[in-house]
């Protein structure tokens, strides 16, 4: 059974989150699919990090998060 986990993250408290710190709370980053929503360049910056460290691109869903 698949497991989801939801975790939120507040960069006026917690700073800038970064694949460090997703990997630090979620016990590394292999095998994880990761849904990313907020500012495009959030989400670029860590999208980027993420296929950077070697996750398949196919595990990275992102929504947009604009505001109009």
């Amino acid at each position: 059974m698949k497991q989801v986990e939801y975790r939120p993250w507040f960069s006026d408290k917690q700073g800038f989150i970064t694949i460090k710190a997703i990997a630090e709370q979620s016990d590394g980053l292999q095998d994880k699919a990761f849904f990313i929503c907020g500012p495009m360049p959030m989400m670029d910056a860590l999208t980027k990090q993420l296929t950077t460290a070697g996750v398949p691109a196919d595990h990275i869903f992102t929504e947009d998060f604009s505001y109009i």
